[in-house]
């Protein structure tokens, strides 16, 4: 078997010129079927770590008749209830729509006060450029809102009600969380019942957070609508596998293009041995022997040219992706790599295409007689 191997591997060399040509053509169509799949995969993984991902059990608690939270109430009574079945943390909040005026300029917004805003923050790892809301002139803004209106800390904001009432409250603080506070103006929630006082003592969702698990049943004992928070990354994780299964779905005519110049390369090889196989037949060497020297030569090319594939295709999806991470300012990034179920699926069925090449082209070498092959060797 070494000797054969070795030979397969000489002839490889000897022949550099066209051995290139059949590696590269694999090669550059293994990159192009590979690059997409690994720059999914780094996309796919930065996506993952910028979910929410809640050890705790988040049950939101809302209205069962509502048809939208600006429709949903809540007594906050309610409160007194979730302590009495052993809560004890719970945030409840009261969101209403409006419009704000700052700067010449009138825009719509969401604003959410929230019972113990402080420890809200603290608890969400919320990003805070400034103090935290304490008094009731205060207001914390997102990082959309202040982007998108030129609102900076320090400012003040003037709210209006429901009717034609406002109140001016004071930024305090910037917030970056990467979730939908990041549009919306957060405030304690006594000061967003000051805003509204047609609906003081009331709530539109309890935000109920547990380090163990939750039994919703006892939940539903309150005669309330209860979501699951979580629910969010769940549907969020299958959005990106979806997108990533298209993108393997794009490639797949690829992948039959890459696993056809293979067999073409194969029987091409095998054709190009001819000289060589009737010296060896003229040397004494089995027709099984035969084959597995074809065999070796396919497999040595299929093997190079699968790793100069992936290679580049891995160098090439990198590149790509460090060039836009620099365009949309990502800042730092992980660089994407090859999923080893797409690496297996690459090599194996490479590997196989070489093989199914190399079959009938081989056992029809081993079949001819040795008088044909020294004739033709005599005779090309």
């Amino acid at each position: 078997m070494t000797s054969l191997l070795n030979l397969a591997f000489k002839s490889v060399i000897a022949d550099i010129s066209k051995s290139m040509l059949y590696i590269l053509t694999i090669g550059f169509l293994l990159t192009v079927a590979s690059a997409p799949i690994v720059i999914a995969n780094g996309y796919s993984e930065n996506l993952y770590t910028m979910l929410p991902k809640f050890e705790e059990e988040r049950f939101l608690l809302i209205n069962a008749s509502a048809k939208s939270l600006n429709e949903s109430f809540l007594d906050y009574s309610l409160t007194e209830r979730l302590v009495s079945l052993g809560f004890k943390k719970f945030f409840p909040q009261l969101i209403f729509y409006s419009k704000a005026f700052f700067n010449d300029k009138l825009f719509d917004i969401k604003v959410r006060g929230i019972d113990r805003l402080e420890e809200y923050f603290k608890h969400n790892r919320f990003h805070v450029d400034g103090n935290i809301p304490s008094s009731s002139s205060e207001v914390a803004i997102g990082i959309l809102i202040a982007r998108r209106f030129g609102v900076e800390k320090g400012v003040f904001l003037r709210i209006f009600s429901h009717d034609e009432d406002f109140k001016d409250f004071r930024v305090s603080s910037i917030i970056d969380c990467r979730c939908p506070s990041d549009e919306e103006v957060l405030a304690p929630l006594s000061t967003v019942w000051d805003i509204r006082p047609d609906i003081l003592g009331r709530i539109s969702l309890i935000e109920i957070i547990s380090s163990e698990e939750i039994n919703p049943a006892t939940l539903y004992s309150l005669d309330v609508k209860v979501l699951e928070e979580r629910s969010f990354y769940q549907a969020a994780y299958s959005l990106i596998l979806k997108t990533f299964n298209s993108i393997r779905n794009w490639s797949t005519p690829i992948y039959l293009l890459v696993l056809t110049a293979v067999y073409v390369v194969s029987v091409r090889i095998t054709r190009d041995s001819e000289k060589d196989v009737t010296i060896i037949r003229c040397i004494g060497a089995s027709r099984w022997k035969i084959f597995r020297y074809l065999f070796y030569r396919c497999f040595i090319v299929a093997v190079f040219g699968i790793l100069v594939g992936i290679s580049f295709g891995v160098v090439s999806a990198q590149v790509i992706f460090r060039f836009v991470s620099i365009i949309l300012s990502t800042g730092s990034y992980t660089p994407p790599n090859i999923d080893t179920l797409d690496l297996v699926w690459l090599i194996g069925f490479s590997l196989l295409s070489s093989t199914a090449g190399v079959i009938y082209p081989a056992f029809k070498e081993m079949r001819r007689r040795l008088s044909d092959l020294t004739w033709q060797l005599t005779y090309p």
